[in-house]
């Protein structure tokens, strides 16, 4: 019993830090972008998930590595004893998406290349130019515009300025764009203690839900006439629900299982 507990535990710990449960809200995701453009592609799907453990693994490996932030939790020990880990995720996701490269059409390339740079840029391992994620405010729109290039502007780029496209473009950056937000609640200590200024550490608590809540408020305004709307209005009371229960003292493990896991939950209540 105690050997499967402890089997149990290391799984559940990969699925969180090791970019598992956030692979799968990008390919849920792209896939719910599909629904629009009439089409599957399992080779965009694939590209979704591999770029998404690409980024993502070489963003916490340059973090921990470079920047040394002091160690306040169990991920970030988590990221130090597992950089080799990391190191060979990065380096398997490349060499698949060196291959589906090739079969993107131009316009798709120059969406993913631009998804690339803003990806790669998030963290620089360089003193005078950190990164997006250093810049005043700047994290939850960097993220949220890495999210938008990859899951839904790359699937969508053959109709890509159609007034429904726009629609579900700005859906997503929404969505993506408060979870960002609520990720910085639980980074407040870390974020002052790097001199980072984000909407989380610069704002009463109690602001920053009120401006979800007019994000959410906004978002269902644009959608009102959308023939998921019903859908589209239970997701926003689900997520309205976890921006209620945010607050700096929650467990890590609320953020990782249970914000991301709302990022997965989207594509799946979209099927109702």
């Amino acid at each position: 019993m105690q050997r499967a507990f402890k089997y149990s535990k290391i799984l559940f710990r990969y699925l969180l830090y090791a970019n598992v449960m956030v692979v799968l809200a990008t390919v849920l995701f792209t896939r719910h972008t599909m629904r629009y453009v009439g089409y599957v592609s399992p080779e965009l799907l694939l590209l979704s998930a591999v770029c998404t453990m690409a980024a993502y693994s070489y963003q916490r490996a340059i973090f921990m590595v470079y920047f040394k932030p002091i160690m306040t939790n169990i991920r970030q020990h988590w990221y130090i004893s597992h950089k080799i880990f990391l190191f060979f995720c990065v380096i398997i996701s490349l060499f698949i998406i060196l291959i589906l490269f090739q079969k993107l059409v131009d316009l798709q390339k120059i969406i993913f290349a631009i998804t690339v740079l803003v990806s790669t840029l998030y963290v620089v391992p360089n003193k005078k130019f950190k990164g997006f994620r250093h810049l005043s405010y700047f994290k939850p729109f960097a993220i949220a515009r890495s999210w938008v290039l990859l899951t839904t502007a790359l699937p969508l780029a053959s109709n890509f300025f159609s007034k429904e496209s726009l629609l579900l473009i700005g859906n997503h950056f929404v969505i993506v764009f408060i979870a960002a937000l609520l990720f910085d609640v639980r980074d407040i200590q870390e974020d002052r203690s790097e001199g980072l200024k984000t909407f989380a550490n610069q704002m009463p608590l109690a602001t920053l839900k009120l401006l979800c809540y007019g994000l959410l408020i906004l978002r269902m305004s644009l959608l009102i006439e959308v023939n998921e709307v019903i859908s589209e209005l239970i997701f926003s009371i689900i997520l309205g629900l976890l921006v209620y229960l945010t607050r700096p003292t929650r467990v890590d493990y609320f953020y990782l299982f249970v914000i991301d896991g709302s990022l997965v939950l989207y594509p799946i209540v979209m099927l109702i």
